[in-house]
């Protein structure tokens, strides 16, 4: 977001910094996180290949439904 957008629409506050010379808005927050992110890769990994699979099995029914208009 614009700091001139976030300076209409928001207010300056110790969790919001607006920095119009710099063009920055910034918004603080927290996140509760592992510190292990040795499982994030994987993560990915699984992610994409569920993807892949799923675009995969689209592909099929189609093929199969172009098939059964065809007989």
């Amino acid at each position: 977001m614009s700091p001139e957008k976030m300076r209409k629409y928001g207010v300056e506050n110790s969790l919001v910094k607006i920095e119009p010379e710099r063009g920055i808005a910034q918004v603080m927050g927290f996140a509760f996180c592992s510190d292990n992110n040795d499982n994030l890769a994987k993560a990915l990994l699984l992610r994409d290949f569920a993807v892949f699979y799923h675009n995969r099995l689209l592909e099929t029914v189609k093929e199969e439904q172009g098939k059964a208009f065809v007989e």
